[in-house]
């Protein structure tokens, strides 16, 4: 790709300027499509609380269907960083859910405190 760019009649011609643009285009409606899934999703989530638990306030409800994808964002990240191993969702949630707490309130390593999504 990069010989492409700079070849001489590519780079006179425009191309990498026009590479780019539609390079941000994509990168635009992946995220709108991506944003809309995600919506989509909390929002099923939340009705889905509020459904099978009508004795809990809806705001409550909501505010913690924020805070559980949130957290859940939070290891995915982690995980594509390398700063947790692969798969710690799953690992998490058959061992008790320890990484859920561990984002809530950090986890202890050698007496210091690691960093928390509280």
């Amino acid at each position: 790709m990069l010989w492409l760019c700079l070849q001489r009649d590519n780079l006179l011609g425009g191309i990498p300027k026009k590479a780019k643009a539609e390079s941000l285009q994509q990168e635009e409606k992946i995220t709108k499509l991506l944003y809309k899934d995600y919506s989509t999703f909390k929002s099923a989530l939340w009705q889905d609380l509020c459904t099978n638990h009508p004795e809990h306030d809806k705001l409550q409800l909501y505010k913690k269907t924020q805070k559980l994808l949130d957290r859940f964002l939070f290891v995915l990240f982690s995980e594509d960083k390398g700063l947790l191993p692969p798969n710690s969702c799953a690992a998490s949630w058959t061992s008790g859910a320890s990484l859920m707490n561990w984002t809530s309130t950090g986890r202890s390593t050698n007496g210091a405190r690691s960093i928390s999504v509280g």
